[in-house]
C-alpha cells in the first residue's frame, strides 16, 4: 500500500476526527472494515485535515483539536495512529510555543510506519507592537 494523503472535505465537531476504513473490492459493495472516533481531552471542536496510510498498514489521522471549550477557541495538532485493524496505537498532540492556534494541513508516511505532519503554528512575536500577532510559522 502506498502512502497517500487525503484532505478532509467534511468538518466534524465534538465527535471529532472520524475515520472509516472501507474495503473496496471491484464489482462488490464497499463494506466498512472498521470505524473509529477521536474526541480531544476537552470534549471541544476537533477537525480532521489529512489521512495517510504507511507501507506497513498503519493509518494516521491528523487534524486540530480544541484547547478551550468556549470561544475564543484555540487549537493544537492532534495525530492518532491506528493499526490496520483500527486499534488506536498512540495519540500525539502539539501545542506551539505561543499557546495559540496550531493547525496541521498535510501528512506523509513511509514504509516503516513513520509519519511527518506539517502545518502552521501561531504565536505572539518579538519585535512587534505589544499584543500584535507574529506571522504564521509554516513547517
Amino acid at each position: 500500500m502506498n502512502s497517500k494523503s487525503f484532505p478532509c472535505a467534511a468538518r466534524c465537531l465534538a465527535m471529532a476526527l472520524w475515520l472509516a476504513a472501507v474495503n473496496v473490492v471491484p464489482a462488490q459493495s464497499s463494506v466498512p472494515v472498521w470505524t473509529n472516533r477521536y474526541n480531544g481531552p476537552l470534549n471541544s471542536h476537533d477537525y480532521a485535515t489529512a489521512v495517510v496510510v504507511a507501507g506497513n498498514g498503519t493509518v494516521f489521522v491528523t487534524g486540530y483539536s480544541g484547547t478551550t471549550s468556549a470561544a475564543p477557541y484555540g487549537y493544537d495538532y492532534a495525530t492518532v495512529a491506528y493499526s490496520d485493524a483500527g486499534v488506536p496505537l498512540w495519540t500525539n498532540r502539539f501545542n506551539g510555543s505561543g499557546n495559540h492556534t496550531d493547525q496541521p494541513y498535510a501528512a506523509a508516511a513511509d514504509g516503516g510506519g513513520n509519519v511527518i505532519v506539517t502545518g502552521t503554528s501561531s504565536s505572539s512575536g518579538t519585535g512587534r507592537l505589544p499584543g500584535a500577532w507574529a506571522p504564521w510559522s509554516r513547517w
